[in-house]
């Protein structure tokens, strides 16, 4: 098993990149932001910063989690 692998059987890395993926859809909406940051580079660098501040801040994460854990206890 590599290191990737491994990383994404942790469930506490699994939380954090639904974290992250639970902010940017906030932030993004129904924009692709890879796609979003080849065509408006200037305004996604700006919504890529709130995401970091909102991660920084650690915006409903805890309601997050609290969702996040009951979905997975039902799977």
């Amino acid at each position: 098993m590599n290191q990737l692998e491994e990383l994404m059987q942790d469930e506490q890395m699994q939380f954090e990149c639904a974290y992250h993926n639970y902010l940017m859809e906030c932030v993004f909406g129904e924009i692709n932001p890879m796609l979003y940051n080849e065509t408006n580079p200037d305004h996604a660098k700006k919504l890529f910063k709130k995401v970091g501040a909102l991660v920084e801040q650690q915006y409903n994460k805890e309601v997050f989690q609290k969702d996040w854990i009951e979905h997975h206890a039902k799977s």
